[in-house]
């Protein structure tokens, strides 16, 4: 179901933990986040018939335009496909505003279908302006074409998740600046590894000029 009006209640402990009761048309849920700080937490949600994880932010009202969303960003997306198997996606776009309503210009995407790549496709699309922060998008390869609703975090970050009723994906997306990596990353993966569950985090070493050393890792 899509744009459906929530009410509820919450409360906040003192160590910044968080409980919210989401009643809708779609039904009833829990969400116990903690807060890290007045503009960002982290989400679960627990019910006997479903649980996730993600996060809260506070939205920036000033990003509410399709002027402000104009530029390059970087996406990257999972979930599962028409199968219920592990799917996961990501790419990179660029918008430009034509009649209120941006293009997607010079994008591309790879896509992970549980296993099966298809990588490097020519990328097309829109991102219809936001209206109190929520707007759809639509990524089209010639695979073929994802409709979303995204929400607007701020200028340079936006959420999104799928409206088709298969494949299910959701994910990020972040406004892209020239950059170079140099110096300690931390990393984090996680997934499936045929049919069971897979996740990966360490650091990576690197020194801008093409050299990276990994000196630990777990899986």
């Amino acid at each position: 179901m899509n744009n459906v009006a929530i009410t509820g209640t919450y409360a906040v402990l003192a160590d910044g933990r968080t409980t919210a009761t989401i009643t809708s048309a779609a039904g009833n849920f829990v969400l116990d986040f903690v807060l890290l700080s007045n503009q960002h937490g982290l989400a679960m949600r627990f019910n006997n018939s479903a649980t996730a994880g993600g996060t809260v932010d506070l939205q920036d009202s000033t990003a509410f335009s399709a002027t402000a969303l104009q530029g390059s960003f970087a996406f990257s997306l999972f979930g599962g496909n028409q199968s219920g198997k592990f799917e996961t996606t990501a790419g990179a776009f660029t918008t430009l505003d034509i009649s209120n309503s941006d293009a997607i210009q010079v994008g591309v995407q790879d896509i992970n279908d549980n296993g099966a790549l298809s990588l490097n496709r020519a990328l097309s699309g829109s991102l219809a302006a936001p209206v109190s922060g929520r707007g759809t998008a639509t990524l089209t390869t010639n695979v073929g074409s994802l409709n979303f609703v995204y929400y607007v975090i701020d200028a340079n970050h936006i959420v999104l998740i799928e409206t088709d009723i298969q494949p299910a994906l959701a994910g990020n997306a972040f406004r892209q600046v020239t950059a170079t990596i140099a110096g300690t990353q931390v990393f984090t993966f996680s997934g499936t590894n045929g049919t069971l569950a897979f996740a990966s985090g360490g650091i990576l070493i690197s020194d801008a000029s093409n050299n990276v050393w990994r000196p630990a890792s777990r899986t």
